[in-house]
């Protein structure tokens, strides 16, 4: 059986073109660090141009920023004609050439078919259809610009004035944090609390990530469902936003219940608590200490070479790819080769 796996990985290792794919720029901006881009051109096309005697720091300003030499004049015919990029070839000729390899490929191939921003879903329905009739077991399309933010080439005059900008001081702005989603299938415990009205049930789940969800009941005793249904609420949405257990119970460990005061022996008695939020703290640390010592015992024991492998992306590298940004350096993904690859960091989908 013959395959073509997807190489988005081993080609930015190799420093090669990625498989059947068409180079996606000629120019592109590799983030590094202290936030510095650097504009790093095709080695291949380097060559080309320096065989040229095309030394021009101005005119290699503009390919970096247009990422092409198709319509730049003072660039050779000879090679205008040889290095085409993704976006200089239609969609039906990506099809055609997935085409050619998948009559004598077994396995399905990987590859992707740039459109153009300003592509209808009429043009779409049509490279589907046409690799449908060309005998090819799958297609992957991507329309530049579908993502937000967009997938820049280069540096954009927005990101330059930016830069600039730093060297002025600005009040810190954060970032809005959104939770990841929760599991539809998560593992846990319940907790039984004394407190100072009564009994509180507390359940803590968990996913591969860590702690994740905490919820309450009270017994019939009574206590306060609506604040501590509040409390826990607040809690979960800090756990899936990133928040550490610890910097948590530390606000919840301090608070008393004026119904605890009036029983000392609650405050004396340590395994009962002075109130309702102390009860989830409490909770918090017996459920995170039980995992981190799960986790040890795992990493003694070492991995299960047995079992499958799990390939599966979890929840927040599944948030940042729906935003079109790379899990580990949050900068802007590339669609190619049937997967996602990061040029900034090296991250790609497909493993």
């Amino acid at each position: 059986m013959t395959t073509i796996a997807p190489t988005g990985t081993l080609s930015l290792l190799a420093g090669t073109s990625s498989g059947v794919e068409p180079l996606f720029a000629l120019s592109f901006v590799r983030n590094v660090l202290d936030g510095a881009a650097l504009v790093e051109m095709n080695p291949l096309f380097e060559k080309a141009m320096q065989a040229s005697n095309i030394e021009d720091e101005k005119l290699l300003r503009l390919i970096a920023e247009s990422g092409s030499v198709r319509n730049i004049a003072q660039v050779p015919e000879t090679i205008r004609k040889v290095f085409c990029t993704a976006h200089d070839i239609d969609p039906i000729s990506h099809v055609r050439m997935q085409a050619a390899f998948q009559k004598f490929t077994d396995n399905a191939v990987s590859k992707t078919v740039n459109f153009p921003q300003h592509a209808k879903p009429k043009h779409i329905a049509e490279a589907f259809l046409q690799a449908y009739e060309l005998g090819c077991k799958g297609i992957t399309i991507f329309r530049y610009g579908s993502r937000d933010p967009v997938l820049s080439l280069t540096e954009t005059k927005t990101q330059k004035r930016a830069a600039k900008d730093k060297l002025v001081a600005q009040p810190i702005i954060y970032d809005k944090i959104h939770p990841r989603q929760r599991s539809r299938k998560l593992d846990g415990s319940t907790d039984l609390a004394t407190i100072g009205c009564g009994k509180l049930y507390v359940t803590i789940n968990y996913d591969n990530i860590g702690i994740c969800e905490v919820m309450t009941s009270t017994g019939r005793t009574g206590g306060c469902p609506s604040q501590s249904e509040a409390i826990s609420r607040l809690v979960s949405l800090a756990l899936r936003s990133g928040i550490a257990v610890e910097e948590i119970t530390h606000q919840l460990e301090g608070i008393r219940c004026h119904s605890a005061l009036r029983r000392n022996e609650l405050i004396t008695n340590g395994d009962r608590a002075v109130s309702c939020p102390a009860a989830i703290g409490q909770a918090l640390l017996t459920c995170s200490a039980m995992l981190s010592k799960e986790r040890k015992k795992s990493a003694d024991k070492g991995p299960d070479l047995s079992a499958p492998v799990n390939l599966m992306h979890t929840q927040d590298e599944l948030y940042w790819l729906e935003q079109g940004l790379c899990p580990d350096c949050q900068t802007a993904i590339e669609y190619e080769g049937g997967c996602v690859i990061c040029r900034s960091c090296g991250f790609s989908k497909c493993g």
